[in-house]
């Protein structure tokens, strides 16, 4: 796979943000904050902007997704889950992986990412992995996009774009 091209690529371009979720793009990792409910309008709204955000980096560009679940978030309704699973494969990143962080102790949270794990293991169009933290989504997806030849932002970077994904989240309510 070619690598990607040099950009400026670690600017943060944030996409949208409620008190629901918050999404934005840097370089050529989406990353996600999942706080509220997930309703099928906004799950549409996820969908259509990751359309737009795969057509602003360049072509066969190396990249993948982070998405952090906050404690306490309701379980998407099967419509919304159905929309999002339609994710596209088809655009200007090559998608090496998801990194889902579900946050929480207990079982709550252990069967979420236990549920993710058996649908990443069923997935046959991009890895799929569940994580309890932040920094070992980052890590993981790292070693996936540097060994396909792409360039991962610093880790701090992503973690900060994070926060203010989340920040935007709690300030919307």
């Amino acid at each position: 796979m070619p690598p990607n091209p040099p950009s400026t690529e670690n600017a943060f371009r944030p996409a949208h943000a409620t008190r629901e979720a918050a999404w934005g793009l840097m370089s050529t990792i989406l990353l996600t904050v999942w706080a509220g409910e997930l309703s099928v309008p906004l799950a549409e709204r996820y969908m259509k902007d990751l359309a737009r955000l795969q057509r602003e980096v360049p072509p066969r560009s190396i990249g993948g997704s982070i998405a952090l679940v906050v404690e306490g978030a309701p379980i998407p309704s099967s419509e919304a889950r159905a929309i999002l699973a339609r994710v596209p494969t088809n655009g200007n990143v090559i998608n090496v992986g998801t990194a889902i962080v579900i946050e929480g102790e207990g079982f709550r949270a252990s069967a979420a990412r236990a549920v993710v794990t058996g649908i990443g293991m069923m997935n046959r169009v991009v890895p799929l992995r569940a994580f309890s933290n932040l920094e070992q989504a980052i890590a993981d997806l790292g070693v996936r996009v540097n060994g396909a030849g792409g360039t991962m932002p610093p880790a701090e970077t992503l973690a900060g774009a994070m926060r203010v994904l989340r920040e935007a989240c709690a300030r919307a309510v």
